[in-house]
């Protein structure tokens, strides 16, 4: 029987969400109430949606029991669930975030963002679009608003980079590689980046280090046996910490028997995910009549820094020794870059900071 009211359970830690966008240079040529601070929100899953994640799954992935002790000296023992539920929780999870069945869906908030840097991300969770006259123009609606049907993390990603860099979600002529981005941030392929899928990466970070269900043995008082004792996992103590805060009636305390997380339909699995995008052009950087490079503007010219508060661009200087980067986002008075005739154009990124994602949990009889 479900609770009548769900809580909500944050898997506190940051998750890495990047990509790599090729704009096509011929056409550009010519001319806390969060764990981390979140700027931009979105929802998924829930039982009326076409893709679930079940309480169910939830429960056949974690399980706790009482390992030794009583009172402030006792200790629990959390195991992980067998190939199957592994399995099971990476195939649901990714038909609510990556697979086309995904329906992430970005909501607004005035509350949970960095109060220093609102201004810069938007307001309320708004995307930014070009800033005129010095000022922030705000995106008013949500880049998934005119989406019928499914959007996945890879599209939502996309739609963010279109509205910040031509002022609609839709706008994304310049950009070349964009299914190619769209299965990279899903975790389709890497692409020379250290994405190796978010799915996979949630999924890790709530086994890592616990034994499996099924090798739990014990002792003559009733305490599962140290040689298969689980491992230490902080991010599932969290879990197991925040639903005793919340609903302490869920759980039973008895000693010796190995039960599932007391998941139930209505909670909320939040994930936290850093994105970022790294932004390049598909032609190669001139050469001056003396053979040295000369820095490529077709990037920093169109998206220039202090009208595109998302983006940054890096250049080797003159010495050929270090990088310098240009941002109105982490420095506003670096936005000149009138000086780098004659720096090395290394690439650009669009800092799409970090992105809370509430997976409602539906029915455990939903199909």
């Amino acid at each position: 029987m479900a609770d009548s009211s769900g809580i909500i359970i944050h898997v506190p830690v940051l998750l890495e969400a990047s990509g790599n966008l090729t704009i096509f240079g011929e056409t550009l040529a010519a001319e806390k109430v969060n764990f981390f601070d979140s700027f931009h929100f979105f929802t998924a899953g829930g039982s009326s949606s076409t893709s679930k994640l079940k309480a169910s799954t939830l429960r056949q992935l974690l399980y706790y029991m009482d390992a030794s002790g009583s009172g402030v000296n006792e200790t629990k023992l959390f195991l992980k669930g067998d190939v199957s539920g592994v399995t099971l929780m990476n195939t649901q999870l990714k038909d609510v975030l990556v697979n086309s069945s995904a329906n992430l869906e970005q909501t607004f908030t005035d509350t949970g963002i960095d109060a220093a840097i609102e201004g810069k991300c938007g307001v309320a969770g708004r995307v930014l679009k070009k800033r005129e006259a010095n000022a922030d123009v705000v995106f008013t609606n949500q880049i998934t608003s005119d989406v019928s049907n499914n959007l996945t993390l890879g599209h939502a990603v996309l739609r963010y980079l279109a509205t910040h860099l031509s002022g609609n979600p839709q706008g994304q002529a310049f950009i070349k590689n964009d299914e190619a981005l769209i299965s990279q941030v899903n975790g389709d392929k890497v692409d020379n980046s250290n994405n190796v899928g978010i799915v996979n990466q949630i999924v890790t970070e709530l086994v890592k280090d616990l034994s499996d269900v099924s090798g739990v043995t014990f002792d003559n008082s009733g305490y599962q046996i140290a040689v298969n004792k689980a491992g230490t996992n902080d991010v599932v103590l969290s879990i197991f910490e925040q639903m005793v805060a919340q609903k302490p009636e869920r759980f039973d305390g008895s000693h010796n028997v190995v039960r599932p997380f007391p998941f139930q339909p209505a909670d909320k699995i939040v994930v936290y995910l850093n994105v970022n995008v790294r932004a390049e052009i598909d032609t190669d950087p001139s050469v001056d009549s003396s053979g040295v490079i000369i820095a490529s503007s077709i990037i920093p010219t169109i998206f220039a820094a202090a009208e595109y508060p998302r983006m940054e661009h890096t250049y080797l200087d003159a010495s050929g020794n270090n990088d310098v980067t240009f941002s109105y986002l982490n420095n506003n008075t670096n936005t000149d870059t009138s000086n780098t005739q004659r720096y090395t154009f290394k690439h650009s990124n669009v800092d799409m900071l970090t992105w809370r994602v509430d997976i409602e949990l539906a029915e455990d009889d939903a199909s």
